[in-house]
């Protein structure tokens, strides 16, 4: 059998060396520590960072899976080296190199602890209202007569199989009702459905951007995260905030490649040519 991935990176390594030295060491700085006297930067090598244990594991027939972990490497990270080398060497990117880059910032952008931290928050707002109107809605074809025919229903895909969604029927003796249960939680288990179904769907719409390379603005550095991908709403330094989206009209979307490229889009606007450097802008 082959050995379980437990060490799930939300950050790969593929990603990280763009930043490291010789020795594959990189400076990260912790906004958390345990003491003041704690330096707040700390050196280290990239595949010792920005990982939690078990992330993406999820349990399938009672046992443990990476799958997802696996996915990821084998449909975005694996893919994205050769593409994110040709980058940094400031060679020709073909339409299939853009794709796959493409692809691995909308990865980049759903698998971070932050975006699970979002999922929880979100979730808890709209998930009972998604189950009350779907219940509604077969309430109402049901009472209206129409059948339904399981045997003509599309099959479940993978990505269905990842949502804790639990449904139960009820019959009432000598009645010709019946009662439907829908029962799901808000979880990790949630959040893996919606980054598939975010990966394999909504993503589509980060094909249609003008995207294009920029580089720095003068005598500066791009700089990453442990949630690398930034979607901007600007109007102005004292106007802006970090909640755009993938689809937002002049929003900006900003993934750094390394310390000299980014991959940059402005919604909706023609791209900038490319290896043009950012405005610096004082604050």
């Amino acid at each position: 059998m082959d050995e379980l991935h437990i060490k799930n990176h939300f950050v790969p390594e593929c990603y990280l060396k763009r930043w490291a030295d010789s020795d594959q060491q990189i400076y990260f700085y912790r906004t958390l520590v345990s003491h003041e006297n704690v330096p707040v930067w700390k050196k280290c090598h990239v595949g010792a960072i920005a990982y939690h244990k078990h992330l993406y594991t999820r349990m399938v027939s009672s046992e443990e899976s990476d799958e997802l972990e696996k996915w990821f490497d084998s449909k975005y990270e694996a893919p994205a080296t050769e593409a994110l080398e040709k980058v940094v060497l400031n060679q020709r990117l073909t339409v299939n190199d853009w794709r796959i880059l493409i692809k691995f910032l909308a990865a980049q952008d759903v698998r971070t602890p932050a975006r699970l931290y979002e999922h929880l928050r979100r979730s808890r707002e709209s998930l009972p209202k998604i189950l009350e109107d779907t219940l509604k809605k077969l309430k109402e074809k049901l009472e209206g007569g129409e059948k339904l025919d399981i045997t003509k229903q599309k099959a479940p895909d993978k990505t269905t199989f990842l949502l804790p969604l639990k449904v139960t029927t009820e019959s009432i003796p000598g009645e010709k009702v019946g009662v439907i249960k829908t029962e799901t939680y808000v979880g990790r288990g949630t959040w893996l459905f919606s980054i598939r179904h975010l990966l394999e769907n909504t993503s589509k719409i980060l094909f249609t951007h003008k995207w294009t390379i920029v580089k720095p603005a003068k005598g500066f550095k791009w700089f990453t995260s442990d949630n690398p991908v930034v979607k901007l709403n600007f109007k102005d330094p004292q106007n802006y905030d970090l909640k755009g989206g993938w689809g937002k009209n002049k929003g900006n979307i900003i993934f750094p490649i390394g310390p000299e490229h980014a991959m940059f889009v402005q919604i909706g606007d023609k791209p900038m040519q490319r290896g043009t450097s950012t405005p610096s802008q004082k604050f």
